[in-house]
């Protein structure tokens, strides 16, 4: 234990980043024994490998069915792997001995440092599907003269799920924590499930801009009167037969990027508590880079 003053000169006492880092690389070991987490990501795997065989009923239908919706498996397993390694520190609240050398935050923090399993998983994951994607050529966006089978999730679109398997742990270890834990399981785990499995019905309630699962392209309806010969040859372009109207498919980098600023500010507010004694400050930051985020998409959006 070390001791710090605080801004009034009382001693506060505060674990050495030595201990913090111990249990944190404890917990990761535990992680390696969570069923929830490797079930998930098998699932998966199997999901994507099922989905980029596949050549689509559509365009764009397997571009869009793999990141991030191809993870939701993985998602969920980590969310259930962290709400019960979250719930240890519940169950030690009234029980944590007085001189116990890391409290209840400090453990809270180590649980939050050991999703590096998870999310190293993550990365793994996506680094494997670019190769992947590499190897096959790509994927079927447009039709006709407006027509590429090249398509390749860039880097930011690949950082998303990423992005999401952080924030779903750090939702997890805070759920996990709460006296109403079983509540808000449920109400997190039925939200999370329905928008990886009926996420189109998701995309017509709530803004895209906010909804944490960015979906690519975006389909841009085009006027009536513009057909898709009249569109500029670079564009990606699809006729909807149930609408009578030739839609653009785009991937909007801008607006990916964006959101990726919009989930790391996400991932700040829900895991704040690794900041310990500056949590306020690391809410707040949090959620300016957050609400960043979502501007800047509404901003650059061509929605």
């Amino acid at each position: 234990m070390t001791a710090l003053l605080t801004p009034d000169g009382r001693a506060e006492a505060r674990a050495p980043w030595c201990s913090l880092r111990g249990l944190a690389a404890v917990e990761s070991r535990r992680y390696t024994t969570r069923a929830s987490l490797w079930l998930g990501w098998a699932l998966t795997l199997l999901s994507l490998a099922t989905r980029s065989g596949a050549r689509g009923d559509w365009p764009g239908a397997t571009y869009e069915s793999l990141v991030p919706l191809a993870f939701g498996p993985m998602l969920v397993g980590v969310f259930v792997a962290n709400v019960r390694i979250g719930g240890r520190d519940r169950d030690m609240a009234d029980g944590l001995a007085p001189a116990a050398p890391l409290d209840g935050e400090d453990r809270a923090a180590a649980r939050l440092l050991a999703l590096v399993v998870p999310v190293g998983l993550a990365a793994l994951t996506v680094a494997a599907l670019a190769i992947a994607t590499r190897l096959k050529g790509g994927f079927w966006l447009g039709e006709g003269q407006r027509r590429t089978d090249s398509a390749r999730h860039a880097l930011a679109e690949l950082l998303q799920p990423v992005l999401l398997v952080a924030l779903m742990g750090a939702i997890g270890v805070a759920v996990g924590r709460s006296r109403r834990w079983l509540v808000w399981a449920v109400v997190t785990g039925f939200a999370l499930v329905f928008t990886f499995t009926l996420w189109w019905v998701v995309r017509g309630l709530l803004p895209t801009a906010a909804d944490p699962v960015q979906m690519m392209p975006l389909r841009i309806e085009l006027p009536s009167s513009v057909g898709v010969a009249d569109t500029p040859s670079h564009w990606l372009v699809e006729y909807d037969e149930s609408t009578r109207t030739a839609v653009r498919q785009l991937v909007h980098q801008p607006t990916v990027v964006a959101h990726d600023l919009y989930l790391l500010g996400l991932v700040g507010v829900a895991g704040a508590a690794i900041a310990r004694d500056r949590r306020t400050v690391v809410r707040a930051v949090s959620a300016a880079v957050a609400v960043a985020g979502l501007a800047l998409q509404i901003a650059v959006s061509p929605w």
